[in-house]
């Protein structure tokens, strides 16, 4: 394993502030960690924007952003491709990297192609089959032939899955590893591309527990972020997009408001399901148990975690981990979630009775009311909340894995460079000259 202080090229098709997302967290958590141990972290992504500089350093991490401004689905695509490829022979071309690390399908395909003759490890982040995230995407959107514009989409779907499952199968085969995030997506990326399980690792998501802990006072919480003191609270923070579940949870509380007519639902997060969502809740008569915040900011996220009583994950397809899950526990908020995905591998070290069946509004009303009635079970399992997130998900334990992998990986590698005469650019001697 390598001790020197790596040089890591980390490609990702967009970045925060621009881009807010779980992929985009995990980067920059990544980022921050890696270079307060010393090790040089650039992070090349496009930008959409003309408001962002092309160039960005903070210490140890450095962000190189080229312009696209064509968002055509497709066309980006191809943009988002070329534009790694041209960016980086124009500005990267003679770096030295020990490590490249890729976070998404097609930036990654365009990094590959001017790597392909450097003896230079490869590891790939996948943290989702993009692919069937876009054919849950086109299940859930109908489209009609009086909307061009839709329906053209609609028609090129199918060719438009299969562009992105034979990228992401690109980027996987050509890794020399592959990390995951759990036990299921582990299995799901085996099967899917036919992985051999050898070249798969698992580090799962990471939580900084210095940042989400439980609160001295819930009720003062609840008075600073204008919620209400006197009633249970249930949390959830999700795009409003089909595969959330957010719809099941609305007609779970429908039930549970027949029990406890105070409880009070707050949901966090944008999507285009939002006017739905909202006139759902007029429908089942819930006006006054659920409230939409839209958009949480970062800084506030964790304050509504140490508000409520409880988390709700109501996830129906495709939950590759859920760092949600992880904030909302290490903040001492138990959480109940749903059996699609990775939620399972999380919440049975606490208590498999947090997992219910996934699209099932009866199994998940039943056990938020079980949950109220008992406070038995409620101080039980926020007992164990924060404790099973600092046995197995603080940041430091997680990142201090994935630190290690990337050094174990870079070693081999290395020698290889300084053997291969061919490539005297990657000699020994020169390492220490390349910035």
């Amino acid at each position: 394993m390598l001790t020197r202080p790596l040089k890591i090229l980390a490609a990702i098709e967009g970045y925060l502030p621009e881009i807010v997302g779980g992929s985009n967290n995990y980067l920059q958590q990544m980022a921050v960690y890696f270079g307060s141990e010393g090790h040089r972290i650039t992070i090349l992504t496009p930008t959409y924007s003309d408001k962002l500089a092309e160039y960005e350093s903070d210490g140890n991490i450095e962000i190189i952003r080229y312009k696209i401004s064509f968002k055509q689905h497709n066309i980006l695509r191809y943009l988002i491709r070329s534009g790694a490829e041209k960016t980086y022979d124009k500005f990267l071309y003679n770096r030295y990297f020990d490590v490249i690390s890729l976070h998404s399908p097609h930036i990654g395909a365009g990094i590959k192609n001017s790597f392909s003759k450097k003896f230079i490890p490869f590891v790939y982040h996948y943290q989702s089959p993009h692919h069937e995230e876009e054919e849950i995407l086109k299940r859930s959107i109908s489209y009609s032939i009086f909307n061009p514009k839709k329906y053209l989409k609609y028609l090129w779907s199918p060719y438009s899955i299969r562009e992105m499952r034979r990228t992401e199968r690109e980027c996987v085969e050509y890794a020399d590893l592959v990390i995951v995030l759990s036990q299921w997506m582990k299995s799901k990326l085996s099967y899917i591309h036919n992985i051999p399980e050898s070249r798969i690792s698992i580090v799962p998501g990471s939580v900084d527990t210095k940042r989400f802990y439980p609160p001295e006072n819930k009720y003062e919480v609840r008075k600073e972020l204008g919620l209400p003191t006197n009633r249970p609270v249930i949390l959830t923070v999700r795009r409003l997009v089909p595969r959330m579940g957010i719809d099941i949870l609305i007609q779970s509380i429908r039930r549970v408001a027949d029990k406890f007519n105070d409880i009070c639902l707050v949901i966090g997060g944008e999507g285009y399901l939002m006017n739905e969502l909202k006139s759902l809740v007029n429908k089942l008569g819930l006006n006054n148990n659920v409230y939409f915040q839209g958009f949480i900011k970062n800084e506030l996220l964790h304050k509504y975690y140490q508000a409520s009583d409880l988390f709700v994950l109501p996830t129906t397809e495709l939950e590759g981990f859920g760092l949600v899950t992880l904030e909302a526990l290490a903040a001492g908020t138990p959480v109940i979630g749903t059996n699609a995905g990775a939620t399972p591998e999380i919440l049975n070290k606490i208590d498999p009775e947090l997992v219910v069946p996934a699209g099932d509004s009866v199994a998940m009303s039943d056990r938020i009311i079980r949950f109220f009635a008992s406070s038995w079970w409620q101080k039980q399992i926020q007992q164990n909340c924060r404790l099973t997130i600092q046995r197995n998900y603080s940041r430091d334990l997680i990142l201090n894995r994935l630190m290690f992998l990337y050094s174990r990986i870079a070693e081999p590698w290395e020698l290889v460079n300084i053997n291969n005469s061919a490539e005297n650019t990657y000699k020994f001697a020169n390492l220490n000259n390349k910035t």
